[in-house]
């Protein structure tokens, strides 16, 4: 899906990853931020900049339930580009 009106987040440095991701999920919500093929079959998957955010929010979530606040978390692990932005 095309497109026409993308707002762009300021590129001076005042925003960083996780300020991005929540700029895009306001601003760019529908737009879609990745297209991968569904395994198994010819079909595409799109996710929304929006649908991207959540994603991270709810990683980010089960992560911390299980640690001490503040805890310092490393997570070392082969996946793909998706998996890990959305955790990291």
């Amino acid at each position: 899906m095309v497109h026409r009106s993308v707002n762009y987040p300021p590129l001076d440095g005042s925003l960083f990853l996780p300020e991005l991701l929540e700029f895009n999920a306001r601003h760019n919500s529908n737009v879609t931020f990745y297209i991968y093929d569904k395994p198994g079959s010819s079909d595409l998957v799109s996710i929304s900049h929006l649908d991207f955010y959540q994603a991270c929010h709810r990683a980010a979530h089960e992560i911390v339930r299980t640690g001490a606040e503040k805890e310092v978390v490393a997570l070392i692990g082969n996946s793909d580009t998706l998996l890990y932005q959305t955790v990291f």
